[in-house]
């Protein structure tokens, strides 16, 4: 496992998209391929999300978009400075029924792929 993060399902208060805290992959070589890894506490409930890149002196920007269990992402070939990746845009979608998941955290995984 190359990082591991929890995410709440909502943004954090005051921020517009931020949903976790930084976390690294920039350990990883380019065009490496990364597995997704999303744990939840109830069935029934799947999560997608951006990973955005927490940029110095500069807006930050999306590395990947809609991402959810057992995606597969590849890292990109340059990354500009960063202080690290975060989890952003939760998107949740439920068949049981749940309405108030606002407190409610995931935790995402990524593993490396040979």
């Amino acid at each position: 496992m190359e990082a591991e993060i929890n995410s709440l399902c909502t943004p954090i208060p005051g921020q517009k998209r931020r949903s976790s805290r930084n976390f690294s992959l920039f350990h990883l070589p380019a065009n490496k391929k990364v597995k997704v890894v999303v744990e939840r506490k109830y069935q029934g409930i799947s999560f997608t999300f951006d990973v955005m890149s927490d940029d110095l002196n500069s807006t930050d920007h999306v590395i990947w978009h809609n991402v959810g269990n057992g995606s597969i992402l590849k890292m990109p070939d340059l990354i500009r400075q960063s202080k690290g990746l975060y989890i952003a845009n939760p998107s949740i979608s439920s068949t049981v029924g749940f309405t108030d998941l606002v407190r409610e955290t995931f935790k995402v995984k990524f593993y490396t792929l040979e």
